[in-house]
């Protein structure tokens, strides 16, 4: 089970009647959290897994076989479905753990939290330590977790998942298809932002003009703004990235406000958490129809800032420099958002919002609309370019992030062929 200290979990099982603590499973939670800065469902999910795996290894000798088959034989474990038995002091049988079949997809995830606990034993220097209660050794010492952890210093971890090349690769999972793009359609977006009040009206355009994660959009702040270039930029309030005065935000956001985005209450919450650098790269956002809709952001933030609501809220609290509050000027939540966003979705009337459920859709549909549309510029004018600048933009380390919508979309496939197909005709005729 976990146990929770303070908000510091550890792990601790009860086997044939002895506590078992995963050793410096708190000290993980504490790297989890603060070095890897993962939410609190990521971190309970690893330590599940670990769990899991910790004891399905106790009553599964590794024998002979090597660290990587060791997994690979776990891995087949979470495939088909397993229970663990166990039996309590008068000598009754109960079940200790089980696992239902997993898919692959999950089991990838089992194994990334076994990494995790890995690698943070591998950079903590701790193999040449026990790695699981001193009372328990004696009795499995021989099997599972233990023989595998008991090892020269970062063997276990380079072994299992080499410094560059995983021996146990994961399994190949289907791509995402359209059907899992919920993207907000593109013909619906002008009526979202008329309906929208300035507060919403900007992270609309945020969100869907320029593909801002919802987390990145409520990090805004008018130091990001350059009102004579039109330029905006979105930055991690927890790097030290600089801005276009280039002063590091976490140092700024220090020595200006006193805030402490990583330990402050207000500002820590995972509503506000970055993610990753967007634009790809230290540059300005790009803009889907820049003419038109970046000009429309300028004007709605100067409406926005010069309201009553703004500056009422401004002086209410103790000053920050995000722009997106309520009216008694704590921070806008993303909760807040999908609630306005629904608001205007009733005030919306089109048969295409009923027919596409769009009432499950949130703010991340307007960053996929912003992918599916760069898909249709590039299946209007086949300009291979847009593929990389659509990657760009969207903060993608990987291509195959952006070619799901490039390749998904059958709308751009059937625009494509059409496109061609009159080309080939034409040339024919000619």
């Amino acid at each position: 089970m976990l146990i929770n200290i303070s908000g510091v979990f550890r792990i601790s099982v009860i086997i044939e009647n002895n506590v078992v603590d995963i050793y410096n499973s708190d000290k993980w939670c504490i790297w989890m959290s603060n070095l890897k800065n993962y939410s609190t469902s990521t971190i309970i999910q690893y330590m599940k897994s670990v769990e899991r795996f910790f004891i399905w290894g106790c009553h599964n000798p590794q024998n002979e076989e090597s660290f990587p088959f060791y997994l690979a034989h776990y891995r087949q474990a979470l495939l088909a479905g397993f229970v663990i038995y166990d039996h309590d002091e008068e000598g009754n049988e109960f079940i200790l753990c089980k696992s239902q079949q997993l898919s692959k997809k999950t089991i990838n995830k089992e194994l990334e939290g076994i990494k995790s606990y890995y690698r943070f034993i591998d950079e903590s220097r701790l193999f040449d330590t026990l790695v699981i209660d001193q009372r328990y050794e004696s009795t499995r010492s021989s099997k599972g977790l233990l023989a595998g952890i008991q090892i020269k210093k970062s063997d276990d971890y380079l072994q299992a998942f080499g410094k560059r090349e995983e021996f146990l690769r994961a399994f190949r999972t289907p791509k995402s298809t359209e059907e899992s793009i919920k993207a907000f359609p593109f013909i619906l977006y002008d009526k979202l932002l008329t309906h929208a009040k300035p507060r919403e009206r900007l992270i609309f355009l945020l969100c869907g003009a320029c593909s801002a994660r919802i987390g990145q959009t409520l990090n805004l702040t008018l130091q990001d703004i350059d009102f004579d270039k039109k330029e905006v930029w979105l930055i991690d309030p927890l790097s030290d990235q600089k801005d276009q005065y280039g002063i590091p935000r976490r140092k700024w956001l220090s020595e200006v406000y006193g805030i402490d985005v990583k330990s402050h209450i207000e500002h820590s919450k995972k509503d506000f958490r970055f993610k990753y650098p967007i634009p790809l790269k230290r540059e300005p956002l790009f803009w889907l129809a820049e003419d038109k809709y970046k000009d429309i952001f300028f004007k709605t933030l100067l409406e926005y800032t010069a309201s009553p609501q703004y500056n009422i809220a401004r002086i209410k609290k103790v000053p920050h420099p995000f722009i997106f509050m309520t009216i008694s000027g704590a921070r806008l939540t993303q909760a807040s958002v999908l609630r306005s966003m629904k608001n205007i979705f009733l005030k919306i009337e089109s048969d295409l919002l009923k027919r596409k459920k769009l009432m499950n859709l949130g703010p991340h549909s307007l960053r996929h609309m912003f992918g599916s549309a760069m898909a249709e510029i590039y299946a209007l004018t086949g300009d291979e370019s847009l593929i990389y600048v659509c990657k760009e933009a969207m903060g993608h380390a990987s291509l195959d992030s952006t070619m799901i919508y490039f390749n998904m979309l059958p709308e751009t496939k059937k625009k494509l062929i059409a496109e061609v197909s009159r080309k080939i005709m034409d040339q024919k005729q000619g």
